[in-house]
């Protein structure tokens, strides 16, 4: 037999760590993929004294993140008022729409601004207020009605084509 005695059997350790802060899940999402979902949307515009217009009628759609989709149809057949509805732009008359599995008609609107800078991305048919449409002078009016308020705006027009590449 050994003379030595055994060692006393090792005590677990206990490390206490920080607490992480609370997470601000709706924040610093740049880049991330956005899941979406509509359920039984519908949009209608028109008030009583109106005439009544039907743009989407009982919509139901999946679309997972980083699944890419076409919306494709004739003029008219509500095509950006989907695409509204999906980028927080505008609201469903009935019906739910989820980006992100948040609920975008309950949102505050200062949360729906965040949804939009945030996770989405809009670039709108309608581009030709940008600051290089219109004269290069600065003084005429540009394409669309939109009318150059600077010089500096001008000076852009004039180098933007080099300045993007």
């Amino acid at each position: 037999m050994d003379p030595t005695p055994a060692a006393p059997p090792a005590k677990p350790v206990s490390v206490q760590l920080p607490e992480a802060p609370p997470v601000d899940e709706f924040r610093d999402l740049l880049g991330q993929a956005v899941g979406l979902r509509l359920d039984s949307v519908s949009r209608e515009f028109g008030g009583r004294n109106e005439m009544h217009v039907t743009a989407l009628r009982n919509v139901t759609l999946d679309i997972g993140p980083g699944e890419f989709v076409a919306i494709v149809g004739p003029s008219g057949c509500g095509k950006s008022t989907l695409l509204a509805l999906m980028g927080g732009l505008d609201r469903p008359t009935s019906g739910h729409v989820y980006g992100a599995g948040l609920a975008l008609g309950e949102l505050p609107d200062r949360d729906l601004s965040d949804y939009r800078l945030q996770r989405v991305s809009t670039i709108f048919q309608t581009f030709n207020c940008s600051p290089w449409s219109g004269s290069r002078s600065g003084r005429g009016r540009a394409r669309g009605g939109c009318r150059a308020v600077s010089s500096r705006r001008s000076r852009w027009r004039e180098r933007w084509p080099t300045a993007l590449g």
